[in-house]
């Protein structure tokens, strides 16, 4: 992402985690309705593309950050996982996969094109996973959920 939006990886001041039962229903909302709105299919070269009519999870991740941003949420909460799911062989290539993860008072919260609900990150089963900086979008590491 940062070769096609290089204005999008600067570094960045982190702000407090949102307040989930707050915005818990907002963030619902874009996930459903930006899963409904792109259909499917496999990038053969990968990109990140903003509400395309078609495209793969991660044009779903950045359409939601997109959204997300444009409503006041601070780029620092939305922030870019990487995952292998476990047993998912068949998604995306050979079960990496990508997802959307909200920095919350209740820890992070995935917003994810395979299901339409919001949901706890350690309910994801995953072999290996990467997140995004909050201060740095170009600094990835191990998702430790204690620090969120």
């Amino acid at each position: 992402m940062c070769q096609e939006h290089p204005e999008r990886c600067l570094p960045r001041t982190v702000s407090d985690p949102i307040d989930f039962l707050q915005w818990g229903s907002t963030l619902n909302d874009v996930n459903r309705a930006v899963n409904h709105s792109i259909k499917y299919r496999a990038d053969e070269v990968d990109h990140f593309d903003d509400a395309p009519e078609y495209g793969d999870c991660d044009d779903y991740a950045l359409t939601k950050r997109n959204i997300l941003i444009k409503r006041g949420f601070d780029p620092s909460v939305t922030l870019f996982v990487f995952v292998h799911l476990h047993g998912f062989g068949n998604i995306g290539d050979e079960g990496k996969h990508a997802v959307l993860a909200i920095r919350t008072n209740y820890g992070l919260k995935i917003m994810d094109n395979l299901y339409d609900g919001i949901y706890d990150f350690d309910q994801m089963m995953v072999d290996w996973s990467f997140i995004e900086g909050a201060a740095n979008p170009k600094a990835w590491a191990p998702v430790d959920t204690s620090g969120y």
